[in-house]
Formats: C-alpha cells, sequence, structure tokens
C-alpha cells in the first residue's frame, strides 16, 4: 500500500485539472507490480506507468476538502462500507450514508501529464479555485483550498509540541510489549 506524505501546493487550471504531485505518483508506482527496485528498469517502467495513467477515485471529505483514492484504496474503503452497510435490508440511515459516499465518488484517469480533472461540483463544495493544497495523508491523499487549510490548522486548541506530548513522536518506537496495543507511538511522559 502506498504511503503519501507532504504538503503541495498547486494551481487548479481553467480546465479543472489538477496534477498529482510527482512525489505521489512516484509513491503510488512504488507500490505496483511495475516497480522493480532496478534504476535503469525502473526510470523507463515510471515513465509508462504515468503514461498508462492510474486510477483514481475523487470523493468529499468531511471537513470540506476533497478525497483522492488510488483505486485500490477506494475499493478497500467501498467493500467495508459494503460488508457493513450494504445488506438490501439496511435501515434508511444507512443507505442515505451510501449513497452519499457513492453518489459523490468519481472515477479518474490521471492523463499524460500526471492530472487530473475534477468535477466542477466537487471543487465547490471544497471551495476550490485556482489555488489549492494536497496533503499526503498514508493511503490517499486530501485536497483543500488553502486558506480553508491553514484555519483547519490553526483551529486546534492544542499546541504542536502538547500534542506531540499526548499523541507520541513518529520517530520513537513503541516497546515490544507493553500498553500500546494499536502500535502507535506514545509520549516519554518524563521517563
Amino acid at each position: 500500500m502506498a504511503c503519501f506524505a507532504g504538503r503541495y501546493d498547486i494551481t487548479v487550471d481553467s480546465k479543472r485539472r489538477l496534477g498529482i504531485p510527482a512525489a505521489c505518483m512516484m509513491e503510488l508506482f512504488m507500490d505496483s507490480d511495475k516497480y522493480t527496485g532496478d534504476p535503469d528498469h525502473d526510470a523507463v517502467a515510471f515513465k509508462t506507468f504515468k503514461e498508462s495513467g492510474p486510477l483514481f477515485h475523487v470523493t468529499e471529505g468531511k471537513d470540506r476538502y476533497l478525497v483522492i483514492d488510488p483505486r485500490e484504496t477506494f475499493k478497500r474503503k467501498a467493500e467495508r462500507i459494503r460488508r457493513e452497510y450494504g445488506h438490501r435490508n439496511a435501515d434508511s440511515e444507512a443507505r442515505r450514508y451510501m449513497h452519499e459516499i457513492m453518489n459523490a465518488a468519481q472515477p479518474v484517469k490521471c492523463d499524460k501529464q500526471g492530472r487530473i480533472t475534477v468535477s466542477a461540483r466537487q471543487l465547490e463544495y471544497a471551495g476550490i479555485k485556482e489555488n489549492a493544497v494536497i496533503i499526503g495523508m498514508f493511503d490517499y491523499l486530501e485536497v483543500w483550498d488553502p486558506e480553508r487549510y491553514d484555519a483547519y490548522m490553526s483551529s486546534g486548541t492544542s499546541t504542536s509540541e502538547e500534542r506531540i506530548e499526548k499523541f507520541g513522536w513518529v520517530e520513537k518506537e513503541p516497546d515490544a510489549v507493553g500498553p500500546d496495543e494499536h502500535n502507535i507511538p506514545q509520549p516519554d511522559n518524563g521517563k
């Protein structure tokens, strides 16, 4: 599974196209069966991979941003939702939830320049006009209006240092045995 990270400031052109950052395309390529680890082979294979137009699904995120899922990630999420709520006797709220998710999902294919076209409705939902910010979020990407994203990030009630204290630091390895059942690094708590 690809692991996306980083912040990328991008421009959305007049045809509603936005470029998937090269680092994210490389991450997706390295997760594919086309990647061999041989630099000579992979340089050509990456170009072919990019030109073949990887598939994504664009959906709406809960805080008025867009989610770009690689096809395999979207299929896993959709299957989980279908398994959980998709039986024919689902209650009306579960059916509405499934409709909201699947109605908003647009399959898109990258062009040869690594761009996808986003619907006008989705751009309006996220308040994105000319500029956008793409955030790598583990196995998917988020696309935000830059002002909305900066406001979201500054709206927290704790500082970065307090969040590190609370949630741990990514470089700290968890104890092999202990209270960390989810394998999430924990803070030192003064030890």
